[in-house]
């Protein structure tokens, strides 16, 4: 078994880059297709990408609190209840799973809460 890995080895770092010529087109496609399914892998583990799709997904959820407490309290603001459409957009996004839909409701009620009392008390030292 451990002939058959060194041999495949072999065969993508070296003998798949040599260039001769194929007496049939099929193999001649095969080999190509080879060594561009093994630069695309390569790169793509040399270049952290599943580290970078990650710190990606997270930055994305991260900003998302923020934008939706903005967005929910100008709605307030103009009168609108805005919890119902935050469950409606968060159980969209969130594929339907309940508890992730209440704890971003709260998170970002507690949000929204929080910057008001914050505005609040600069408001007060400011006068």
């Amino acid at each position: 078994m451990s002939e058959l890995i060194k041999r495949a080895s072999i065969f993508l770092r070296e003998t798949i880059w040599f260039e001769r010529r194929e007496t049939r087109r099929a193999w001649g496609f095969l080999r190509r297709l080879l060594q561009v399914s093994f630069l695309v892998g390569k790169g793509f583990l040399d270049n952290k990408c599943f580290l970078r799709a990650s710190a990606l997904s997270y930055t994305a959820l991260l900003s998302l609190v923020p934008l939706l407490a903005f967005a929910f309290s100008i709605l307030k603001g103009l009168g609108v209840e805005a919890e119902a459409p935050l469950r409606v957009v968060l159980t969209r996004v969130s594929a339907g799973q309940q508890d992730v839909v209440d704890k971003m409701v709260t998170y970002v009620s507690s949000y929204i809460a929080g910057r008001c009392i914050w505005s609040c008390m600069t408001e007060k030292e400011t006068i």
